[in-house]
């Protein structure tokens, strides 16, 4: 059974720095390094850490959503489209890509803010995460809705906002170009690898 406690402590202070994907297979290999500094990736979930101090509610009752953004070189190879690969419950966006882009700004303006800011931060990022993963289970039926959006990242805020935790709405939502984030997700490719995810053949 995958213990996702037990593999952030033996991962704490590595990084991924070779991933090998193996389509035919469903199989990716990552080669685990040290830790760099800066680090080749930037994980959400240490982001959003801060929030585990502020005894957030929500994430008492859910697990931090993970995306790692790839910002340094790695060595990848297997790679034909895809933007992003999914394995043990992380989505790993790769570098180039406009939301990996988008993901990285977001996350130096909110250095040492206030937790107002973290909140919205982990809105964003579990609005992301949840859109990749529809995408890929769905693949080309899926279609982008910006309103879907739009109303995941009110009801993440709404939510923290009911239980005293944020100030206004429309406050918390001016700190994200969501005109920005619905064009890359509706227009850029943002197809996700996950050899977990089998679809059912057509024939």
């Amino acid at each position: 059974m995958y213990n996702s406690a037990l593999e952030e402590y033996v991962f704490e202070h590595k990084e991924v720095d070779i991933i090998k994907i193996y389509k035919d297979q469903r199989r990716i290999d990552f080669h685990w390094t040290e830790r760099t500094s800066p680090p080749r990736w930037v994980k959400t979930a240490d982001i959003i850490t801060p929030l585990l101090n502020f005894q957030h509610h929500r994430y008492r009752r859910r697990p931090v959503p993970k995306i790692a953004i790839l910002q340094g070189k790695i060595e990848i190879s297997g790679v034909s489209g895809e933007s992003a690969i999914k394995s043990l419950n992380t989505i790993y966006l790769l570098s180039g890509s406009l939301l990996a882009q988008y993901l990285l700004s977001m996350s130096r303006t909110i250095e040492k803010a206030n937790k107002e800011k973290y909140i919205v931060f982990a809105a964003l990022v579990d609005t992301v995460s949840h859109t990749l993963s529809v995408e890929e289970r769905f693949n080309d039926t899926y279609a982008f809705s910006e309103k879907r959006l739009i109303d995941r990242l009110k009801s993440e805020i709404g939510e923290s906002i009911y239980f005293g935790y944020s100030r206004d709405l429309e406050n918390e939502l001016s700190l994200i170009n969501l005109k920005e984030l619905s064009n890359i997700l509706k227009h850029e490719n943002t197809k996700c690898f996950n050899p977990s995810a089998w679809q059912r053949s057509q024939d």
